[in-house]
């Protein structure tokens, strides 16, 4: 095969088809600027560690993180049907890196609950102020919060363990 010396091959392209590649690219820049600021750059909020809680017994405890350890928070009410089914899923939950925390908002920790780890309830006078600091607007509401107090993820409705464990691993894993 002989070569022809002093072709060259984008002889027969076009002159205009570069314009088209670089309002494509700042298109694109644009596109990634604006939405990536909503996409990728999320921020935690920190927990409010002034919440106090009371414990079964009436001890009060303030509600804090444990480092190296996920919180699983957990609030609910009695006499919920949702919150009784999140409950048992919650005591399924075994994981050595993440620790359940369940929250009575109606100030009242029932009997049947007692055989769990961590149960506390919200005095009265703080329902309400508890209720809108974390935005609490139904019950369950599940906050995963990381060893640094950062609210990692807020999941609001009936959550199956394996469901959870998912969130968490996913979370420790990737940072999500």
């Amino acid at each position: 095969m002989k070569r022809r010396y002093g072709s060259c091959p984008d002889e027969g392209r076009k002159k205009g088809t570069s314009w088209f590649l670089l309002f494509f690219l700042l298109i694109a820049i644009f596109f990634f600027n604006y939405f990536g600021k909503k996409l990728g750059n999320v921020s935690y909020p920190p927990i409010p560690m002034d919440v106090a809680l009371k414990t079964p017994d009436g001890k009060v405890v303030l509600l804090k993180p444990k480092r190296d350890l996920f919180t699983v928070l957990v609030f609910v009410s009695s006499g919920c049907r949702p919150c009784d089914m999140e409950l048992k899923e919650i005591e399924k939950l075994d994981l050595r890196w993440a620790r359940p925390v369940v929250v009575f908002v109606d100030g009242t920790v029932p009997k049947n609950w007692l055989s769990l780890s961590e149960v506390y309830a919200l005095f009265p006078k703080d329902i309400d102020r508890v209720v809108n600091t974390f935005g609490v607007k139904r019950v369950p509401t599940i906050f995963i919060i990381d060893g640094s107090g950062l609210i990692r993820r807020k999941i609001e409705g009936f959550l199956k363990a394996s469901d959870l464990e998912a969130f968490l691993k996913a979370i420790k894993r990737y940072g999500i």
